[in-house]
């Protein structure tokens, strides 16, 4: 299982990667590197996703600006892999932590 500290320890460390997809949906909601790395580093995780391939990843809730944000997050060995960044919607997510 991946915890949040051995995430936050890889990108304090400048340990992590943001794939295009990531980059592509950053771009489109207006969300910065900075921004990312204060949401991972201030979140907290919400699902853990252990059989992912080829990373066990987790989901994290962190705020920007006190809008909720979702982070999937990979963990490899050594590096902290960005899968996605989005809004938590108020339509599938009750309190932006348990699904509806």
């Amino acid at each position: 299982m991946v915890t949040i500290y051995e995430i936050k320890k890889l990108v304090l460390h400048e340990q992590f990667e943001i794939t295009v997809h990531a980059r592509e949906r950053m771009a489109e909601r207006g969300i910065s590197t900075e921004d990312l790395i204060r949401l991972i580093i201030n979140g907290e995780i919400i699902e853990n996703y252990p059989d992912d391939f080829p990373y066990p990843s987790a989901l994290i809730l962190g705020y920007i600006l006190d809008a909720p944000y979702h982070v999937v997050a990979a963990k490899g060995r050594n590096l902290v892999k960005i899968v996605t960044v989005y809004r938590a919607d108020e339509e599938i997510w009750l309190n932006h932590r348990t699904r509806k």
